[in-house]
């Protein structure tokens, strides 16, 4: 289990990194700035984060349940009835229910589930039902001014994940292999998510930040050449006064 710890949060620091570039976009600045989303942004954003979850699923780590072994690497071609991925999916759908609402958290968990469905593996269908699951519980939290609270993020990513394996236990047979499974890729699994929906959050903060310190910066310089003229606009309009204020 120690080794898988640090493998989630290594990768963890890829997932990170890629959500950092993908708020550079003017795309996701639109996005998080408005509260309702049209048709086009909902589709875009459902891509966006549905592109993200697949992301998550290929920066996993597989995990062979004959032998215990893990593989550092999630198997782009497909997974073997033995296999089964520690991953961080989760996050994309978590976050896009989260800034988008239920239509863009189901859509985005449809893309990543169906993606994570057609891998294959012991988890297959559990796996896949639990990115949809996902989407509708981020989707829950949406109109709790989410944007400020990295404790939510934390906790709804934390709770999806925790979701994620009781569904695993549930659906994938025979129980005794997904017990062994859940109790092997549980804890770091949600940590691991919990852990970098708070840390996406954190980043789309920062960009909240950022604009609103471009704009007091000019709200201030407006203010301060607004104050500059004062003094000679009070003299009245004139061709002496105009050349000076500008």
């Amino acid at each position: 289990m120690n080794e898988l710890f640090l493998t989630m949060f290594e990768r963890l620091g890829i997932i990170v990194m890629i959500a950092f570039v993908l708020t550079r976009f003017r795309f996701f600045r639109q996005m998080i700035y408005q509260d309702k989303l049209g048709s086009k942004q909902q589709f875009a954003a459902i891509l966006f984060f549905g592109f993200f979850g697949i992301i998550g699923t290929y920066t996993g780590v597989s995990f062979d349940m004959s032998t215990l072994d893990f593989n550092r690497w999630a198997a782009a071609t497909g997974l073997s009835s033995e296999e089964a991925i520690a991953n961080t999916r989760v996050i994309g759908v978590v976050m896009a229910g989260l800034l988008g609402g239920y239509k863009v958290g189901i859509g985005a968990g449809l893309i990543a589930g169906i993606h994570r469905f057609t891998l294959g593996g012991y988890t297959a269908l559990a796996c896949g039902l639990a990115a949809i699951v996902a989407g509708v519980l981020a989707g829950a939290f949406h109109k709790k001014n989410i944007k400020n609270k990295v404790s939510y993020a934390f906790f709804v990513g934390a709770l999806a994940e925790t979701i994620q394996m009781i569904i695993i236990l549930v659906l994938a047979k025979p129980f005794d292999k997904a017990l062994t499974l859940v109790e092997v890729i549980g804890i770091p699994m949600i940590l691991a998510n919990g852990v970098g929906s708070a840390l996406f959050l954190l980043i789309t903060k920062s960009v909240f930040n950022e604009e609103e310190k471009a704009g007091a910066l000019q709200a201030q310089k407006t203010l301060r050449i607004a104050d500059q003229t004062l003094v000679h606009l009070r003299k009245g309009m004139g061709v002496e006064s105009a050349e000076i204020v500008c």
